[in-house]
């Protein structure tokens, strides 16, 4: 393809059979083709090159020439096909296209079933018209017209879970089973959650109005009686770090008092809250004849220099 699209160029490649290397060209955009031989030998195509801009009348075309009864390849030849005294003059008012003075015309994708929507968009593209004996040339711009299209049923698909009884966009999509209208678990209130009607826009489609086959927009519930499981597990593990932070917070601001309670409660615990009394040697005198009642009694009571108490029995 070259001179912007408007020379077209084509061939048969690889060819393992006795043939003449020969080419197909268009001037008039594929309205009617004319023949090209380029080798009067046994020869084949291997590949035909262009400028990859399109935008050149020049095309390079690799030949092979083989012996097809030997089975093998003679010489590689290479022929440039330079088109650019093909027509004398260049083509005007591509400003204008589709005007009587105009070397130009609208061309639109054709879309089917006599739309000239593709994708939800009318794209209008300027390119020589058919019959104009001119080249484009190389630093000509086409201007590209693009809108949008009012939808239809051909710009939807079944959506997931949905399929239609007919190959055909006319044909209803129909569900595998009911359309469940509950609400999700994770829809909290004032917010909204859809509900897909068995359609969906195909990929790029860009449609505006017409037909709508949009999911159904729902409010959340007010209130929710249940809570998700990752819910939950969020709301433990958010109060498990309130509590530890108000935790280190309080031990921080008091230090001094926890430490004291905690060396009070391990005192209690060993039975050492007499550790500081210093006990004497205890003297006492046992009647055999009655002993069923001993009664031992303190002779004094005294602090040592630490200020440790001394009790003596006797």
């Amino acid at each position: 393809m070259a001179d912007h699209g408007a020379l077209l160029m084509m061939g048969k490649l690889h060819l393992t059979t006795k043939h003449y290397a020969s080419l197909l060209y268009s001037w008039n955009v594929g309205k009617s083709w004319n023949k090209l031989r380029i080798s009067s030998t046994n020869s084949t195509l291997y590949d035909i090159f262009t400028d990859p801009n399109s935008i050149i009348q020049t095309f390079l075309v690799q030949v092979l020439e083989i012996d097809y009864i030997l089975k093998t390849l003679k010489k590689t030849s290479l022929y440039t096909l330079n088109f650019g005294n093909f027509h004398a003059r260049q083509c005007v008012g591509e400003t204008n296209p589709g005007a009587a003075d105009s070397d130009f015309e609208l061309w639109t994708p054709y879309g089917g079933k006599g739309r000239d929507c593709l994708l939800g968009r009318r794209i209008a593209y300027t390119r020589r018209k058919q019959d104009s004996e001119c080249y484009n040339g190389r630093d000509v711009e086409f201007p590209v017209t693009i809108e949008n299209c009012e939808c239809t049923e051909a710009d939807y698909e079944c959506d997931f879970g949905f399929y239609r009884k007919e190959l055909d966009s006319s044909s209803p999509c129909i569900g595998y089973k009911e359309i469940n209208y509950t609400a999700p678990e994770d829809c909290p209130p004032g917010t909204y959650y859809e509900v897909s009607l068995g359609y969906r826009k195909i990929t790029g489609d860009t449609c505006q109005g017409g037909v709508s086959h949009e999911p159904r927009r729902i409010p959340c519930p007010a209130s929710r009686t249940t809570m998700s499981g990752s819910g939950l597990m969020i709301l433990l593990l958010l109060g498990g770090i309130v509590v530890v932070i108000l935790t280190v917070g309080y031990i921080y601001r008091n230090f001094d008092e926890v430490k004291r309670r905690l060396k009070v409660g391990g005192a209690k615990k060993g039975g050492n809250e007499f550790r500081d009394v210093r006990y004497g040697r205890i003297e006492a005198k046992i009647d055999e004849a009655d002993d069923e009642d001993i009664i031992i009694q303190p002779s004094s009571v005294s602090k040592d220099k630490k200020g440790r108490q001394e009790i003596e029995l006797t």
